[in-house]
Formats: C-alpha cells, sequence, structure tokens
C-alpha cells in the first residue's frame, strides 16, 4: 500500500503497528511520526506517545499525550464530547473518571455496538466496579465479535472478580490475535498473565 500511496495513513498506522509487535520500536515511532505529521489523529498520537513512553522518551510522550487531550478539549468545545478514542485513551492513561464513564455510556446510547458495552465495561472496571462492569463486557461479547480488545478487558474483569482461570484464558485468546492490542495493552495482558 505504501508503495502505491507512501502517504497513506492507515498503511502507516498499520505498519508501525507490527512494527511495534516485532520489537521494531524505532522504526515504529518514525512512521507514526511520519503519520502524525500527514494527520494528528488521536489514536496515532496516543501510539506514538505510548512507544516514545516505553523507549524512556518520557518528555516526548507527554506532548503527545497533551496533544491528545487537546483534542478532546477542542473536541468538547465544538460539541464532539464522547469521542470512544479519546474516552479509551483517558481509561488507559490513569484518566478514569465519572465524567468518563458518563462519557462512555453516552457513547454506547449514541450506538449500541459490542465496542460501546466494552467501553463502558473498561470504564466501569478503573472505576473498581468489576461487578457491573462484567454485565457490560458479557454485552459486548454476546455480539460475537472476535475482538483482542474485548478479551483482554473481558479478562481483566473476570480476574478482578476472583476468576484467575477464565480471565487468563481470555487473555491469553487476545494476546493470540497477534498486534491487534497496543503496546501498553500487550504489556498489561502480559502483566495479567505473570499473576501482576
Amino acid at each position: 500500500a505504501l508503495a502505491a500511496r507512501p502517504d497513506d495513513l492507515a498503511a502507516l498506522v498499520g505498519l508501525a503497528r507490527v512494527d511495534a509487535f516485532d520489537g521494531r520500536t524505532a522504526a515504529a515511532i518514525a512512521g507514526l511520526e511520519r503519520a502524525a505529521a500527514i494527520a494528528p489523529q488521536p489514536e496515532t498520537l496516543a501510539l506514538l506517545g505510548d512507544l516514545q513512553a516505553m523507549s524512556g522518551d518520557r518528555a516526548a510522550a507527554a506532548r503527545q499525550y497533551a496533544t491528545v487531550r487537546l483534542t478532546a478539549t477542542l473536541g468538547a468545545l465544538d460539541g464532539v464530547v464522547y469521542d470512544r478514542q479519546l474516552i479509551l485513551f483517558e481509561l488507559d492513561h490513569d484518566g478514569a473518571t465519572e465524567d468518563v464513564l458518563a462519557g462512555a455510556q453516552a457513547a454506547l446510547v449514541a450506538r449500541a455496538d459490542a465496542a460501546g458495552h466494552d467501553l463502558v465495561a473498561w470504564a466501569l472496571h478503573r472505576l473498581g466496579r468489576s461487578d457491573e462492569a462484567a454485565r457490560e463486557s458479557d454485552a459486548a461479547r454476546a455480539s460475537g465479535l472476535v475482538d483482542a480488545r474485548i478479551l483482554y478487558h473481558a479478562g481483566a474483569i473476570a480476574i478482578a472478580r476472583g476468576d484467575v482461570g477464565g480471565g487468563r484464558a481470555l487473555v491469553r485468546q487476545a494476546l493470540d490475535l497477534g498486534p491487534a492490542l497496543d503496546p501498553l495493552e500487550r504489556l498489561a495482558a502480559e502483566a495479567l498473565l505473570a499473576g501482576g
């Protein structure tokens, strides 16, 4: 795809994800920087920041995260408040609050699908409400969609509720899907399997 269209954002980000999965972090960062220079999309900037943080460049990561949060603020001013990517970013970067949960719930009402149920489940889990989270996670999985993030979240929720064996099986399924999880999600999933 990049040979045909060198500035194709989806191809640049996709290749960066594969590079990150294969341990080529510098190549992944370079690809994401190129993609962000073309169109600084929040998901691209968050992934870039995560890889920079994992590489020890916390200052660069902080700049990416600040830009993601600025995007959320500007979106709220324009009335685009419940962007799922921005909500997930907050949940995965220590930003779980009741307001973020309310945003996830509003996003689910606006579009009731597996990803919406999963987002609400993850918000509830991050707030320490794993019993409630399990109901939403079950709704997400009931669709039959095979999605690494939904499986990882379901596994983490199950482990938090005391079903360590079942939860770890779900986390293993998520990891077996290859580069489908972002690098920080993979690290967290691997930590769950290791008992952390």
